[in-house]
């Protein structure tokens, strides 16, 4: 019985480090317009996610180029994936998302891409988007996030990439006038075994007491 005890204040002990790790290593950000902007808010674009991916060690017979491919490829997988755990979960929000489709048009048809999406302002984007606010995301990690990038790396180096630390940066600006009005900072780690859509899972399962858009 001691023994079962121990075990069980051990467990305790972990998950209260575990979650005070998680509360020291995320930020977040509200503007003291938030509340107001939000309730005028109908329609949300979610944009393609700004990734960066710093190899400790460049792969055997990779090139930057590759490395830029995976980060156009990891852009769209993050920003669909989130769109899918929004979509799923609609009825708990009091906006509607524009479907990542349209948004990636509109945007090409304005010749807006990954690559020089920080060159407009948010304000402008949501303008041509013909939307309210606009969500925005960055990753900066030392592998990709996908389960298929991650072993190609790992296979390349010729050993298994086991963990892998991201910086994962999501935040809200308001459409007519592009002002931040909320922002989310956080330290993640996951492994090869991670997934694009696990990694946005385990993201929006920590902010969802904060989001905005929660009713």
């Amino acid at each position: 019985m001691k023994k079962i005890q121990v075990f069980m204040l051990c467990i305790c002990a972990f998950f209260m480090v575990e979650l005070a790790q998680a509360q020291s290593n995320k930020k977040i950000f509200e503007s003291p317009k938030l509340k107001e902007a939000v309730a005028g808010h109908k329609t949300v674009a979610i944009l393609p996610c700004m990734v960066t991916i710093k190899l400790k060690k460049m792969p055997k017979n990779t090139t930057e180029a590759d490395i830029k491919t995976q980060e156009k490829k990891e852009a769209t997988n993050i920003q669909n994936s989130m769109y899918t755990f929004l979509l799923r979960k609609s009825s708990k929000y009091s906006v509607t998302f524009q479907d990542v489709a349209k948004t990636n048009a509109l945007l090409a048809q304005n010749q807006i891409t990954v690559e020089n999406l920080d060159t407009f302002t948010k304000d402008q984007i949501a303008k041509i988007l013909g939307v309210d606010s606009v969500i925005s995301s960055s990753l900066i990690t030392d592998k990709p996030v996908s389960e298929g990038g991650a072993l190609a790396v790992a296979l390349l180096v010729g050993f298994s990439m086991k963990t892998n630390e991201a910086k994962v940066m999501m935040s809200i600006n308001n459409g007519s006038d592009g002002e931040l009005l909320w922002r989310y900072d956080r330290q993640v780690a996951g492994g090869v075994g991670s997934s694009t859509d696990d990694l946005v899972d385990r993201i929006m399962r920590q902010i969802a007491r904060n989001f905005p858009y929660e009713k």
